[in-house]
């Protein structure tokens, strides 16, 4: 039996009532939704047909939330930012003191824990339209018990939507929305183990096992810390340089030109090579 084809539980929400409330955004805090390359392009594709007042308007907004003097040049940078949304996820350290880029996820402002894109004053997201498939199923979530059995339950039980309206999403757009992340989850991970065989890269076994989450969240900080410098370069005009760790970061999906390459990944690069 294939993956997609594994009997799926919705006894656990099959009675459950639910809306989306307008301008709620609570489950866009500290939400970390894994993206597929197709995703990332989706909302890409969707952010180029905006026309510049809407994310002009946008970007105001943010811009306000943090306090932040506003000006032609903070906000024409932060409007470009707008376009890398998307941040590392999942890494692996290969030997040479390199960072592989396995996956990414939506970025998450460091202020806040707010998704990028929506929006700080209106809660509403900038791309609904192009949104990633688990925003699309929330407040529900796939889940697999101890006996291997998957059914579908709630991935946020304090959603204020619940109980209210009814039950918008049904058996078969959950199992199409399943079906699909699975088959371009599958395209990306073939493609990073391809990109690894193709330039012998060697993954560090055995450092990793014992600081794979160390290390994540140490390049998390970096990364957040290296944000921070950029945003508090273009709009306070200060002179801090970014953070790094010592270590050079590849993104096979970027090189591979399925996505890309991030910006900021890209800066840091510049400096570790400098050093």
């Amino acid at each position: 039996m294939k993956k997609e084809d594994i009997e799926i539980d919705f006894s656990r929400v099959a009675n459950l009532k639910f809306t989306c409330l307008e301008d709620c955004g609570r489950c866009c805090f500290f939400q970390a939704p894994v993206l597929t390359t197709f995703e990332i392009n989706r909302a890409l594709s969707y952010l180029k047909t905006l026309d510049n007042e809407l994310l002009e308007d946008f970007t105001l907004d943010w811009i306000s939330s943090l306090n932040l003097e506003i000006n032609g040049s903070n906000l024409k940078n932060c409007m470009e930012s707008l376009f890398w949304f998307w941040s590392p996820f999942q890494m692996q350290e290969a030997y040479g003191k390199i960072i592989l880029v396995v996956n990414y996820t939506v970025h998450s402002m460091p202020s806040s824990g707010r998704c990028k894109l929506l929006n700080p004053l209106r809660r509403t997201c900038l791309v609904y339209p192009a949104r990633p498939d688990t925003c699309r199923l929330y407040p529900f979530t796939e889940k697999t018990d101890t006996s291997g059995k998957t059914f579908v339950d709630l991935a946020m039980e304090n959603c204020p939507g619940i109980s209210r309206g009814s039950f918008n999403l049904d058996r078969e757009q959950i199992l199409e929305l399943r079906k699909r992340g699975l088959e371009h989850m599958a395209i990306d991970i073939i493609a990073y183990k391809k990109y690894l065989k193709d330039n012998n890269l060697k993954i560090n076994k055995t450092k990793m096992q014992s600081v794979k989450l160390q290390s994540a969240e140490d390049i998390n900080e970096a990364l957040q810390e290296l944000e921070k410098n950029w945003r508090d370069s273009y709009y306070l005009g200060k002179k801090s340089g970014p953070s790094y760790k010592g270590k050079r970061f590849i993104e096979p999906l970027a090189e591979l030109g399925m996505i890309p390459k991030h910006p900021l990944l890209t800066l840091w690069n510049e400096n570790f090579e400098k050093t």
